[in-house]
């Protein structure tokens, strides 16, 4: 579908782009595709541009996770949009599917589908990989209020479920969302937001497609700005987020409905893990499972065999 476009935010991690690129072609992506580098090392943004281009795809090096989603939005000519992360592997077919069925469900602002978490040996010298359902929970939020919602959508991440990043939106969303994420300072508050822009404009809902594999055994980002974990909710943030939800519902409901809306900008100290709590177990088990997954993984899981080509080909590559 020509009527889609793609942001691929990817930050000092060149391996991981150029797995999910691969991933992306081995599946058969046909959406434009804006790789959005926020790498600061000279060297690295030379090799992820160099990256961009073998696969033919457009690389812009935007330092600022905030300018970078501003640039994809003024880039946007499509109908929908979605955004994925370097390290997580989306299966293309989802997009499709997601974009139908908002085409289909205008009620909707987002759609999500079914994410495995994924757990490769790479970081222990091995080859392989396993996978578990930390984010097998589901959801279908549209009817009440923004507050009933947003606590709808609190207690479903709670219960693990997959995220709306991944999402497939239309471009108003995107519009709504970099209007006010200038306004932000941490990148907690920028989660927050994106969460509440998706659930002021419509519904958001886990559709019966494969979405992906989320990494948890990816190397973590390491950058100044990102957040202090006491200072995952700063009291600036939280006001500003509040005076959002008053500026996009002013008029459309009583100054007394309005207090009540605004105080749901965060009413959680901290946002639930999304796991459950559950730790993936790297053990002999898991090990033959990994080995085994490398060829009949469609056998174990619901996919079909060219998933599990893809992800030989990304677990065997990765480098």
């Amino acid at each position: 579908m020509k009527n889609i476009t793609i942001g691929l935010f990817t930050y000092q991690r060149p391996n991981y782009l150029k797995r999910q690129l691969k991933f992306f072609e081995d599946l058969g992506f046909n959406f434009r595709l804006l790789i959005l580098d926020g790498s600061q090392d000279k060297d690295i943004q030379i090799t992820n541009e160099r990256i961009a281009c073998s696969f033919k795809t457009e690389y812009y090096n935007i330092i600022d996770v905030k300018d970078r989603h501003v640039f994809f939005s003024n880039k946007l000519d499509t109908e929908f949009a979605a955004w994925c992360a370097d390290d997580d592997l989306i299966v293309p077919s989802y997009y499709s599917n997601a974009a139908k069925f908002l085409s289909e469900n205008k009620e909707y602002s987002v759609a999500t589908g079914k994410l495995y978490t994924f757990h490769d040996w790479h970081k222990f010298g091995g080859n392989g990989y396993f996978l578990r359902n930390f984010l097998g929970g589901s959801y279908d939020i549209y009817l009440g209020d923004i507050a009933e919602k947003i606590i709808r959508k609190d207690q479903a991440y709670a219960m693990g479920c997959p995220p709306t990043f991944y999402g497939i939106r239309r471009s108003d969303n995107v519009v709504l969302f970099c209007k006010h994420i200038s306004k932000l300072k941490l990148y907690s508050s920028i989660e927050r937001l994106e969460n509440i822009t998706n659930l002021l404009l419509g519904g958001i809902k886990v559709i019966d497609t494969l979405m992906g594999f989320r990494d948890y055994s990816s190397e973590p980002i390491r950058e100044p700005k990102r957040d202090d974990p006491k200072l995952y909710i700063s009291h600036d943030d939280t006001n500003i987020l509040a005076e959002i939800i008053s500026l996009e519902l002013t008029g459309k409901c009583s100054d007394e409905i309005l207090k009540y809306y605004k105080s749901y900008a965060w009413p959680l100290p901290l946002r639930p893990d999304q796991n459950g709590g559950k730790a993936a177990v790297y053990n002999k088990i898991s090990r033959v499972e990994s080995l085994l997954n490398l060829y009949f993984a469609h056998h174990y899981h619901d996919f079909e065999s060219d998933v599990t080509k893809a992800l030989k080909n990304a677990v065997s590559n990765f480098n």
